[in-house]
């Protein structure tokens, strides 16, 4: 297997991300003191109307057992081991991953198509500049999640090994892919693409898309709706540690899919926050690590 090597210092990495970290924590002092100021501090999400219609129960039971179902045939069909057989970063695993990878941009495309059959919210405008605005929210709203996440990292590891001194916590297995990949700069290549682009398709589609309206429109109750569409988001990185910081990161994407009526902002918010986890990755392991 290639092993990955430090590309950019460690202590420049640092720097950098402790900046980001510093402007989305000014950011978040700045969306709170607008709320104050806008009287909106008692309920951010006043006002807003809950779901119009959207997909049920079937069609998101029907994502979930088409992607376990169909990931599997694929695997069998390249006749391919038991998942047990592949050593994180082997080249059975890297076709496996490639394979789950393609299946969830075809669940994506099929998510987008009952989206559009029963929208969960009156159609609005689109436009090159409007998509533009939602990028740059999106990129806004990752900022904002940046520094509590982070934070939230860092006091889930102390936890950790107080709790378990002997024990390392669970690595994600693309993090350790990229630390020692079969498949070299191509595998390192595949990992930041099933990350940044499949994952986060996937993912936003299924859990603000499907998820959050279906939960919102049965309990009644928006910010219900986004506390358990982001705990079951955190849950499913299978990483403990991580849950929480992970489920924040929910919680900011639901209230921007529900404030903005839109799942492009939380599409590149998702995105841009597995780039910078990618790239911390890629150019310094053991910054990641550390973490």
């Amino acid at each position: 297997m290639s092993a990955a090597i430090a590309l950019v210092d460690r202590g420049t990495l640092e720097v950098i991300d402790v900046a980001l970290q510093t402007i989305g924590g000014l950011g978040c002092v700045a969306f709170v003191v607008h709320l104050f100021r806008s009287g909106r501090y008692r309920n951010p999400l006043a006002g807003l109307g809950p779901p119009t219609g959207g997909p049920g129960v079937l069609e998101l039971l029907l994502v979930l057992l088409i992607g376990f179902s169909l990931t599997n045939l694929l695997v069998r069909a390249a006749g391919l081991q038991p998942a047990a057989a592949w050593p994180t970063g082997s080249h059975a695993w890297h076709v496996a991953a490639t394979l789950a990878s393609a299946v969830q941009l075809l669940l994506a495309g099929l998510m987008v198509a009952f989206l559009r059959r029963r929208p969960s919210f009156p159609p609005m405008q689109s436009s090159a500049s409007l998509r533009l605005k939602q990028a740059g929210a999106g990129v806004l709203v990752t900022l904002l999640a940046l520094p509590i996440a982070a934070l939230q990292v860092k006091l889930c590891a102390f936890i950790w090994r107080a709790v378990w001194p002997d024990a390392a916590p669970p690595v994600h297995d693309v993090l350790q892919a990229i630390e020692g990949s079969g498949w070299g700069v191509w595998g390192r290549v595949q990992l930041t693409l099933s990350a940044v682009v499949a994952a986060a398709l996937y993912e936003e589609l299924l859990f603000r898309g499907l998820l959050l309206q279906l939960l919102w429109r049965h309990l009644r109750n928006p910010w219900l709706a986004i506390l358990l569409s982001a705990v079951v988001f955190g849950l499913i990185h299978r990483q403990p540690q991580n849950v929480l910081p992970l489920a924040t990161l929910g919680i900011f994407l639901g209230y921007a899919r529900l404030r903005y009526r839109s799942l492009w902002v939380c599409i590149m918010a998702h995105a841009v926050f597995n780039a910078r986890t990618m790239a911390l990755a890629l150019l310094n392991p053991e910054l990641i690590r550390a973490m």
